[in-house]
């Protein structure tokens, strides 16, 4: 992708803002070791993941950035992740569990050549919360429930990768799911942004 579609790409958060869409946060690089040099380094991957809120809805949306040419392991990791994004997409319908989308997006990654134990599969509803649905009561920490999806309800697929002193990137796209299938609520262009 070349840097206008970029510069297009940030702008149109602008134009969110300007209908009165409101920020909820944006996580770019962060400091879970996702920037090994504590800045960005060319051919370097990095994740935007962006939450903002319009009339009490919420939206999520991740994508990896690199400055400058990938390397080939960031090109790896892109394509492990698209497919691991391809496999859990398929399964955006009614009737599915998110533990089978989790199963399907590990699976995807790791015949597609990437380590699974980097690669987070989190599939969670979106609504007046950034995530919320509901949580297990049983536990010491948040465990969400296995849920079954439902034409209606609107869902994300986070697809981070996070290795420590390689880098992090991200891809998460919004889903509605529908009687027939899915809606993707926005652009499903390719998820490694090279500016």
């Amino acid at each position: 992708m070349d840097r206008r579609l970029f510069l297009k790409g940030l702008s149109s958060g602008a134009a969110g803002a300007a209908r009165g869409n409101d920020l909820t946060f944006i996580l770019a690089g962060i400091s879970l070791g996702l920037l090994p040099e504590g800045e960005i380094k060319a051919g370097e991957p990095f994740l935007v993941d962006a939450v903002s809120h319009f009339r009490q809805y919420h939206g999520d949306f991740a994508r990896t950035v690199v400055a400058g040419e990938p390397s080939r392991e960031v090109q790896l990791r892109a394509r492990a992740q698209q497919a691991a994004r391809e496999a859990t997409l398929d399964l955006c319908r009614a009737g599915v569990k998110y533990s089978t989308i989790r199963a399907a997006g590990f699976e995807a990654y790791r015949k597609a050549g990437g380590n699974p134990e980097t690669l987070i599969v989190n599939p969670h509803s979106v609504g007046l919360q950034h995530t919320d649905q509901p949580y297990r009561d049983d536990t010491p920490f948040r465990v969400g429930e296995d849920l079954v999806l439902e034409p209606g309800m609107t869902i994300t697929v986070d697809l981070p990768y996070i290795e420590m002193g390689f880098g992090a990137g991200h891809n998460e796209d919004l889903i509605l799911i529908t009687a027939t299938g899915h809606d993707t609520l926005h652009a499903t262009e390719e998820p490694l942004l090279v500016i």
